[in-house]
């Protein structure tokens, strides 16, 4: 089964969106790497790059794709020992609490309409 679909918005870039897709193994791995060479990139322009996400799928995502394809192992263990990778899933389970079932993203989205 095929992972690779992720996004990325950079206010930096006036709200820049780029995306990554994949519909083959193949284009998997070109999107792994597409990801991987476009955050390093910035991260080697800006080196105080912080990178977020919601939870711990993406970044399991991330390490399935590199070991699965055998690529850009050493960039991702790269940025994840310099912890580019900001869970706001943990920021925001620390700093509110929901009347809610959980804190999933629909759930949190909710307060903020």
């Amino acid at each position: 089964s095929l992972d690779a679909a992720g996004a990325a918005l950079t206010a930096a870039d006036h709200e820049k969106y780029t995306a990554w897709w994949a519909h083959t193994f193949e284009e998997e791995r070109a999107a792994l790497e597409g990801f991987v060479d476009w955050a390093m990139a910035r991260w080697q322009a800006h080196p105080q790059l912080h990178i977020y996400h919601y939870g711990a799928y993406e970044l399991s995502a991330l390490r399935r794709l590199a070991m699965r394809h055998g690529a850009r192992e050493a960039q991702l263990d790269a940025m994840l020992r310099a912890g580019l990778f900001v869970d706001l899933y943990a920021v925001v389970r620390g700093a509110l609490l929901l009347g809610a079932p959980s804190y999933s993203i629909k759930q949190v989205e909710k307060l903020y309409g």
